[in-house]
């Protein structure tokens, strides 16, 4: 063809550069353009585009020399590895739009890398107001990358020492150590900038190119306006598709009419400029030029650079592709086997989803899974993560368990509700950002935004929290026992409801994931940052949602985000299920989650399952410890106690309901606090004091360090004074921590709770969460809050206020002794009003009684207390000189040679290692007091009990006769205790809700166990007096019995815990039983009844 016959002579087609193809895929598509005049405005077209695309993105080699290159050549090579794989043949049967589509794709995915100065000053001025920009910094200053890390702090060392704030609320600084001295700060700041500012567009540039060739930025073309714009749409969300997961791209159509009559397929355009983007593997992908001009490449690009230049052999064909690449550098090995794992995967995904997005015209693929191949130096390299060890999750837990992460299995229960109040604490700090809750802050001048991060608990009014309270719900049910069709189980269902944030997808993904933490929820990664200290969720306790399965096999979820049209439901199934997370869409009303699991009621019976936490266990008494219509209710109460004793004061209120009962509040002490606080400075230290005269407590918060103390000032003497630590509402132990040598100051003031909540996990807890680190000074901390104590209350003159008492005098005798001389001077201004009648009735209130309890013969009663003063002990104390400091025990093992000195006798025992210095205190300060004289006595070497023994054997009980054993007493489920071989079969090692030391009591009477099978419903008198007038009352009886629910629970209750585990068969027990029954009928029952029922009784 000439110029004179051409019909686009015009605008001069023929001019060798208007027509020079690059690639294969322009050159075919230079030929259809030739081939229809419709086709010309794609030409026109793409020859204006082709221009500003080289330009603009050659113009980024300047400022991003720390990137391998983005410009034409890369589109080149883009362009040349899809013709590889495809075939020139599959080529050939695109259309033309097809093939302009993959041209822009393949110039102008990256045009988005490429930023101007003022781009970048609006950037960093607006960084505040940048949400996107703002978190990344925030990242950035925490970085695993050093280079970014380094960039970052220096930019806000620098921002600091100019006292310009950069980011607003951010505490933390960086050290200005960090700004080395000299004169080339300048260039450090321009190349920290740059690096941060080419970071961050790097990690948006998909977006940005989206944007800007669908939005006309990049073009003067004037030809654009003849091509319809939404082709322009799909052209930047392919572009925009390069930098997603793979699955994305399917969201796109597979086919969309093109300029003619046909159809182009932007779905196969998306993915193979993902594809091309991924082979371009060649070794010159770095310009030393550029990297000269830049300065040298930081670390991470440098690994980068080397596996471009490890690569040794390509080949690219329709039917496979070879990689392989060598290095001495196990780095460089380890990231070049990921590349090419993650280019496995997108021809696997390619493969297997090829008929959804290839044009039918192209017909199959006939690629196969590619060949790569890594060689460290001349072995071949293994990712560590390849021969990775997977443990079953099932035997995770149990070895969680076995390392003491949990006490026990209903721990569960402090995990569900930490995430409960996690997503809570969401919640309120979003609403607080929002203004909703303005109403409730009382410091105006904390309802600036930048001044939001400094609120404190007390900031707000009373009631704030309340409108976040959570519930527990518990309630009793039953379900099918699996094969055992005559029974069902019992369940105690829980459920635990929030307010909270919800469960997002992103959520959902990392429930399966152990350990996973807030970090990993991008969408609240700025408000973390932003939110106070005190405010911020604990992280992820432990093995997170996965906890549950210590106890249950299925977990149920209902949770909905604010925003979404519906919510989800989430079945998550224990290995025994086959391990699923099974989801749903279900409709929602309010935002927030419910967690709910099903507890086998047998495992509250069994106190052994919650041992650890022995002082709450159930009081059984007076109902029938097998009815759970009965014992629901102190299951509901141990449920109570337990959040009481694990959650301590949570910021927001708990609320535990069960059917028909009255719901049990459990307050935290910031919805109690209706006084306004009053700064305090002790030892340059700033608190927060607030007085609750009705409870009779004080709390102190710590300003600076964030954390809590609420001090009951007990004013019972003869109680001990107990101390309980919390990180962020969350108890920790302290029973097994290395014990302190050093002064324990509460002891003497009352009872603490203090609460950790200014400082990170990593600072204070062990890995478990359940104990301090090693080294972290908790009793330090104590000790501080104690002395700041004293002094509020010496300054306040409330150290003896009247009435006096006991504690009261403590107090002042620890303050006294322990605190500086100018505190000792203003003490005295209360002591000198101390007359000699308030002296006398110091020593003798009630208050002041010091019981003393004697055992009965066989040591098995408390009977009788005697009591004395507080004075007669001090006298006492002045009269000795070896002196100890303890708790007193009812009962305590004595040498044979105490036993016969003491007798019945009482006699003090006091142990100084656990007093820390009281005797000394003591003396000191009542001689101070009181000027009683010098300590008279002998020296004594025998240690005293405040116990007593009365040196006498427990005799063996006599022969007791069957009839005896088993008397029936009216209207309760009863404990037959014998010495004899009665029903040898009914023998139990175990009491349902009994513990060990309750269990042993009964032991003292007969070492056998049974347990009645007579529930107490049948034994009152209204039972027993409708069985008269009956022909054969017996069998109705009988019936009543062994057809109670209550029966099969009660025979597997026997055989789960008989003497010999697995001796006696269920049926062996259930005939057994069935004797016993017709045994009590005939000896007791029979003769009540014809006694008119209830005689006997």
């Amino acid at each position: 063809m000439n110029c004179n016959e051409c019909k686009y002579e015009k605008q001069g087609c023929c001019d060798s550069r208007f027509l020079q193809a690059d690639s294969y895929v322009e050159e075919r598509f230079f030929e259809l353009c030739m081939q229809k005049n419709v086709r010309s405005k794609l030409l026109f077209d793409w020859v204006d585009s082709k221009g500003s695309y080289v330009a603009y993105t050659d113009f980024s080699r300047s400022d991003e020399g720390n990137f391998s290159r983005h410009d034409y050549s890369h589109s080149i090579a883009i362009l040349n590895a899809i013709v590889s794989v495809l075939g020139k043949e599959k080529i050939d049967c695109l259309n033309a739009t097809d093939l302009w589509m993959l041209l822009h794709c393949a110039y102008g995915h990256d045009v988005g890398m490429p930023y101007t100065f003022t781009q970048m000053k609006e950037l960093w001025e607006t960084i505040n107001a940048n949400k996107e920009f703002r978190m990344f910094f925030r990242e950035a200053l925490a970085s695993e990358d050093d280079d970014l890390k380094k960039a970052a702090q220096y930019i806000d060392a620098m921002a600091h020492m100019l006292d310009k704030e950069l980011l607003e609320g951010r505490r933390n600084r960086t050290d200005a150590d960090i700004v080395e001295s000299g004169t080339g700060w300048p260039a450090q700041i321009y190349r920290s900038v740059s690096y941060l500012t080419s970071e961050y567009v790097r990690r948006n540039h998909a977006k940005h190119s989206r944007e800007m060739i669908a939005g006309c930025e990049l073009f003067a073309s004037k030809n654009r306006s003849k091509i319809d714009s939404r082709l322009y749409n799909y052209i930047g969300q392919c572009c925009y598709m390069h930098a997603l997961d793979c699955k994305d791209v399917l969201d796109l159509p597979k086919t969309e009419n093109d300029i003619e009559t046909g159809h182009c397929h932007p779905r196969f355009i998306a993915y193979m400029l993902r594809l091309g983007d991924l082979l371009d593997i060649s070794n010159n992908r770095f310009d030393e030029m550029d990297i000269m001009h830049y300065g040298g490449l930081p670390g991470k690009s440098e690994l980068h650079k080397k596996k471009h230049e490890a690569i040794e052999h390509i080949n690219f064909t329709d039917r496979k592709i070879e990689i392989t690449a060598r290095s001495d550098n196990e780095e460089v090995c380890q990231i070049t086997n990921d590349w090419f794992t993650w280019i496995k995967s997108e021809v696997q995904f390619m493969v297997s989803h090829w008929t959804e997005f290839a044009p039918e015209e192209i017909g199959g693929c006939t690629l196969s899974e590619p060949v790569t191949q890594v060689y460290l130096n001349d072995e071949i390299f293994y990712r560590v993560e390849d021969c990775e060890f997977h443990v079953d999750k099932d035997t995770l837990i149990d070895l969680v368990i076995g390392r003491n992460l949990y006490k026990t299995k209903f721990d569960f229960m402090k995990e569900y509700i930490q995430n409960a109040l996690d997503a809570t604490k969401m919640r309120f700090w979003i609403d607080i950002l929002s203004g909703s809750q303005d109403y409730f802050i009382e410091d105006e001048t904390k309802l600036k935004e930048k001044n939001r991060g400094k609120l404190l608990p007390f900031d707000f009014k009373s009631g704030v929290f309340k409108q976040y309270a959570l519930e527990v719900i518990c309630d009793y049910g039953e379900q099918d026992n699996g094969q055992d069709t005559e029974k069902k189980q019992g369940i105690v269902y829980i459920e635990i409801i929030d307010k909270g944030i919800g469960i997002d997808k992103e959520c959902v993904d990392a429930i399966s994931n152990i350990g996973s933490g807030w970090r990993r929820r991008k969408r609240y990664a700025e408000y973390l940052d932003e939110m106070p200290r005190w405010l911020k969720p604990t992280g992820g306790f432990g093995i997170g949602m996965q906890s549950g399965f210590m106890i249950t096999n299925e977990i149920q979820i209902e949770s909905r985000c604010e925003g979404d049209a519906k919510g989800r439901k989430i079945g998550l199934y224990s290995g025994k299920k086959n391990g699923r997370i099974e989801e749903r869409d279900y409709p929602i009303k309010s935002n927030g989650t419910k967690i709910a699991v099903g507890i086998p009621y047998d495992w509250f019976m069994d106190v052994e399952n919650y041992k650890e936490y022995s002082d709450l266990r159930f009081m059984m008494d007076d109902i029938d410890f097998m009815d759970p219509g009965k014992t629901m209710d102190r299951v509901a109460d141990f449920i109570v106690r337990y959040l009481r004793t694990i959650m301590g004061d949570p910021l927001f209120p708990i609320l535990v309901k069960q059917r028909g009962r009255k719901p049990e509040p459990i307050d935290g002490f910031y919805s109690r606090v209706t006084t306004e606080g009053e700064t305090f400075e002790w030892e340059e230290r700033k608190y927060m004091v607030f007085r609750h005269e009705k409870e009779g407590s004080i709390l102190l918060w710590d300003i600076g360090m964030e954390i809590l103390c609420r001090i009951e000032l007990s004013d019972k003497s003869e109680e001990e004074t107990t101390q309980e630590w919390f990180y962020k509402g969350v108890r920790v132990w302290t029973d097994n921590q290395e014990k302190h040598n050093g002064l324990e100051l509460y002891r003497y003031i009352g009872n603490f709770k203090i609460d950790i909540m200014g400082h990170s996990v990593k600072e204070c807890l062990t890995i478990d969460r359940n104990c301090f680190k090693s080294g972290f000074e908790y009793n330090e901390i104590s000790n501080r809050f104690a002395k700041a104590c004293l002094g509020y209350l010496i300054q306040k003159r409330l150290i003896l206020s009247k009435p006096l008492n006991g504690r009261k005098f403590m107090r002042c005798m620890a303050a006294y002794r322990y605190m500086p001389d100018e505190i000792r001077q203003l003490m005295q201004e209360s002591l000198d009003e101390i007359t000699p009648i308030d002296c006398e009735t110091l020593f003798t209130r009630d208050d002041m009684l010091i019981y003393r309890y004697q055992c009965d013969k066989e040591g098995n009663e408390l009977i009788n207390p005697e009591v004395c003063t507080l004075y007669h002990m001090c006298r006492q104390l002045y009269m000795q000189d070896c002196i100890y400091w303890g708790r007193w025990e009812t009962e305590c093992v004595l040498s044979k040679e105490t036993k016969e000195q003491i007798g019945d006798n009482y006699v003090w025992q006091i142990i100084d290692e656990k007093n820390n210095g009281i005797i000394l205190l003591l003396e000191e300060m009542l001689f101070k007091l009181y000027h009683v004289g010098d300590k008279k006595g002998d020296k004594k070497t025998d240690k005293y009990y405040l116990a007593c023994y009365n040196g006498k054997e427990k005799e063996d009980s006599a022969h007791t006769r069957q009839e005896e054993v088993f008397l029936i007493q009216m209207g309760q489920r009863q404990i037959f205790v014998t010495n004899e071989n009665y029903y040898t079969k009914l023998h139990v090692t175990k009491i349902p809700f009994y513990t060990e030391e309750q269990q042993d009591r009964l032991k003292k009477k007969g070492k056998n166990l049974i347990i009645s099978p007579i529930p107490a419903i049948y034994s009152d008198k209204d039972s027993l007096f409708t069985l008269r007038n009956i022909d054969d009352p017996e069998e109705v009886y009988f019936k009543r019995i062994t057809g109670n629910k209550m029966y099969p629970s009660l025979i597997d209750w026997v055989f789960n815990h008989q003497e010999q585990p697995g001796l006696y068969s269920k049926k062996e027990i259930k005939e057994e039983y069935n004797k016993l029954i017709r045994y009590i009928f005939s000896t007791y029952i029979r003769r009540m009844i014809e006694e008119d029922v209830g005689g006997a009784l």
